[in-house]
C-alpha cells in the first residue's frame, strides 16, 4: 500500500487540501461533540469539579468494543492553526530565505494549516484522533522536533508549528483532567515525511530523541504501547476501549517511522488512501476490500477538497456512501473521519452521532 502524503495542488484559484477519512475496523463511531469547546491557546491545567461524560468517549456502547472496531472524529494536521512560514538565513549562500514559496499566492492557513482551532480547542470540542506530521527540527531552532506540513517541498515549501514537547504536554494535560478520564485519544504520527533527520535513529534530531520527548512528557503515563500478539493468528490482540479507560492507558500511538513497543504501533502498512487511487472512489473501495480480506486492520483515507478561501467544496456526508459498503463487508475496519477546518458545529460530529446510533 502507498503511504499517504499530505500535499496541496494549486490550479488557478482552486487547490485541493487533504480532508481525510481514515478507516480501520469500525461498526461504531466513537466521538460526539463536546459543548465546552474552547479557543484558548494554552491547555487548561486546572478544572472545576466537572463529571466526565458517560461511557467511553461519550458513548456507552463503545466501552465493550475492541479498539479496532472503534472510530473517532479526527483532525487532519491537528494543531495546524499555529503553522507559519519561517524566515532564516541560507547556510550555503548566506542569503535570507523563507520556508514557504507560495505564501504570496495562497493563505498559509489554507495551504498549510488546515485548522482554525488550536490543539487544545480541538480536543475540547470532541476530536479524539490527532493526525500530526513531525520533523526533527526547523531552520530557526535545530535543537528539537516540530510539527510541520509540506505542500510539495520543491514547489510550495514547508510551514512549521509547535514543538513536539508542547504537543505532548497539551495532550497529557487534557488526559490528566478528571472530567476527561473516560476519553481515549489516538495520535497518528507522520514523522519523517519532510526531512531525513527524524527518519534516523540517532542524533539530537533522530526518532529516538523524538520518542524520548514523549516518554518525558505528562502524556507518557497514558501510553498504551504495542498490544500483545495473538500466538495463533499472529495479529495484535487489541483491548476494548473500556479496558483502556479502566487501566488509564488512554493514549494510542500509531503511524510511522519506527515506533518502539513502549510507545505504540507501526501501522502505515494498513493504510489505503484515496490520493494513491487518483481520488477515485471505486478504486479506493476496491483496494480497501482487498486489503481487508487479508485479515489485517485497514485505515481508509478519503480526501475532500477546499478552495483557496478554506471553503469546503465537497460535503462531508458524501464520503459515507463511499465507505459504507467497505464497513459492512469487512470486520477489520476502524473508521475515523479526519477533517480540515473543524469547528464544534461541523457536520462531521452529527454524522458520527448518526453512525453510532445505526451501528451500535
Amino acid at each position: 500500500m502507498k503511504l499517504h502524503r499530505d500535499c496541496a495542488l494549486a490550479t488557478g484559484v482552486i487547490f485541493a487540501i487533504a480532508v481525510t477519512v481514515c478507516v480501520i475496523t469500525a461498526t461504531v463511531l466513537l466521538v460526539t461533540r463536546r459543548d465546552d469547546a474552547s479557543t484558548g491557546s494554552q491547555p487548561a491545567t486546572t478544572s472545576p469539579a466537572t463529571e466526565p461524560r458517560a461511557g467511553c468517549n461519550g458513548v456507552e456502547e463503545a466501552c465493550a468494543l475492541p479498539l479496532t472496531r472503534m472510530s473517532f472524529v479526527g483532525a487532519h494536521n491537528a494543531g495546524g492553526s499555529s503553522f507559519a512560514c519561517l524566515e532564516f538565513t541560507n547556510a550555503t549562500t548566506g542569503e535570507p530565505a523563507n520556508t514557504c514559496n507560495i505564501a504570496q499566492y495562497f493563505p498559509v492557513e489554507c495551504t498549510f494549516g488546515n485548522q482554525h482551532a488550536n490543539l487544545s480547542a480541538l480536543l475540547a470540542m470532541g476530536v479524539r484522533w490527532l493526525d500530526m506530521a513531525f520533523v526533527g527540527y526547523n531552520p530557526v531552532d535545530p535543537t528539537q522536533a516540530y510539527t510541520a506540513h509540506n505542500s510539495d517541498t520543491t514547489e510550495f515549501g514547508i510551514a512549521y508549528g509547535d514543538s513536539a514537547a508542547a504537543v505532548f504536554e497539551t495532550v497529557g494535560s487534557f488526559l490528566s483532567l478528571s472530567m476527561n478520564r473516560n476519553e481515549v485519544v489516538v495520535l497518528w504520527l507522520k514523522a519523517g515525511e519532510m526531512d531525513e533527520a527524524i527518519q534516523q535513529p540517532d542524533g539530537p534530531n533522530g526518532y529516538n530523541s523524538f520518542y524520548d520527548t514523549l516518554r518525558n512528557s505528562t502524556a507518557a503515563r497514558f501510553l498504551l504501547g504495542s498490544p500483545s500478539i495473538n500466538s495463533t493468528t499472529g495479529n495484535f490482540s487489541w483491548p476494548t476501549v473500556g479496558d483502556l479507560v479502566h487501566t488509564d492507558k488512554r493514549l494510542v500511538v500509531m503511524g510511522w517511522p519506527t515506533i518502539p513497543a513502549d510507545i505504540g504501533v507501526n501501522s502505515t502498512q494498513w493504510l489505503v488512501d484515496s490520493w494513491s487511487n487518483g481520488q477515485n472512489a471505486s478504486a479506493l473501495e476496491s483496494e480497501a476490500k482487498s486489503a481487508c480480506v487479508k485479515g489485517k486492520p485497514v485505515i481508509l483515507q478519503e480526501v475532500l477538497s477546499f478552495n483557496g478561501n478554506c471553503v469546503e467544496t465537497r460535503a462531508a456526508n458524501e464520503v459515507f456512501p463511499i465507505i459504507d459498503s467497505v464497513v459492512e463487508s469487512c470486520e477489520n475496519i476502524f473508521l475515523t473521519i479526519l477533517t480540515d477546518f473543524l469547528s464544534e458545529n461541523s457536520t462531521v460530529f452529527d454524522l458520527v452521532v448518526q453512525s453510532i446510533k445505526s451501528r451500535s
